[in-house]
């Protein structure tokens, strides 16, 4: 993408006027993806595998956690912007979701934080970078609370703080919820979910196909029991938080309506030292909408905080 980018810039400042009219088609092209190797998997126990991708060398390891519905290809565009001479990047799927294993329980915030603790073990890392979006930046607070030793940074972003009150599961969440069933049932509901995931700006047809195709390989009770529990878990001690003596960022879209930027504020404000961002013009995908904008402000955090040598 960017020796294209640096040539089109070229080539409309010679040709002037056409090059401003050319810009507005310009910028719609898509984004280029670096292609993800095949996945890893990983046994984390009770029959159940986790689908990996692993890249970089580099000696820091970030380990991505993808939300609710979707999965480890979310974090594409972000992941190939990471100096891969300073990190090794972990992006998986949660049991249920993307290619993982799809158990029929197990679904709930909690065993996800064992599943990342069983995945660390199995890579041989006995501490990492956490980055996790809506669901997954909820799983890295409470992993964070029950191993803090274990976490370099915790990145959040778009999720809710685990230390306010979730919430709750409504009449009409509890509706959608029970209404998950057959492929044909699952596409309806999801097809009319996903276009919330974005800021309508940025919301183009091919990336919301693309994003109800993962949704898509989720299974019915992970789609079901997650969604349920995403609203009601139990609430985090808030002195935990208060205690954490890592580096923490709260990012959020600016114009997230799925998870508001309260709760970034919220979770800034409760550990001591973190740090809030906001991508404007994003919605609840900033990852994936503003890529360049959400990557900048998570480097510049990490480059900050996190050292090579724990």
């Amino acid at each position: 993408m960017e020796p294209f980018h640096s040539f089109a810039v070229r080539f409309m400042g010679l040709i002037g006027l056409m090059g401003r009219r050319l810009a507005p088609a310009m910028a719609m092209l898509p984004i280029a993806v670096s292609a993800a190797p095949e996945p890893r998997r990983v046994d984390v126990g009770a029959s159940v595998e986790l689908a990996v991708d692993i890249r970089g060398s580099g000696p820091i390891p970030v380990v991505f956690m993808h939300g609710y519905s979707l999965s480890r290809q979310t974090w594409d565009k972000v992941i190939s912007r990471l100096p891969a001479d300073r990190y090794t990047t972990y992006a998986y799927d949660l049991r249920g979701f993307g290619d993982s294993s799809k158990p029929e329980s197990g679904h709930t915030m909690r065993q996800h934080a064992q599943d990342l603790a069983m995945l660390m073990d199995r890579l041989q890392l006995p501490h990492a970078v956490l980055i996790g979006h809506s669901l997954g930046g909820a799983i890295g607070q409470e992993f964070a609370l029950r191993h803090p030793d274990r976490v370099l940074a915790l990145v959040s972003s778009d999720a809710f703080a685990r230390h306010v009150p979730l919430p709750g599961i409504s009449d009409a969440l509890r509706q959608r919820a029970a209404s998950f069933g057959t492929p044909e049932q699952n596409r309806r509901i999801l097809a009319s979910a996903v276009p919330r995931y974005f800021d309508p700006r940025n919301a183009s047809a091919s990336d919301i196909d693309m994003f109800v195709g993962m949704t898509m390989q989720a299974s019915t009770p992970a789609l079901r029991d997650q969604l349920l529990d995403a609203y009601s878990a139990p609430t985090l001690d808030a002195d935990q938080y208060r205690q954490l003596r890592i580096p923490v960022l709260a990012i959020s879209g600016a114009t997230d309506t799925v998870v508001p930027v309260a709760n970034a504020i919220a979770l800034g404000d409760i550990v001591p030292g973190s740090e809030i961002a906001l991508v404007p013009r994003a919605g609840h995908t900033p990852m994936w909408e503003r890529p360049d904008d959400w990557a900048r402000q998570v480097l510049d955090f990490l480059d900050r905080r996190v050292s090579a040598s724990p």
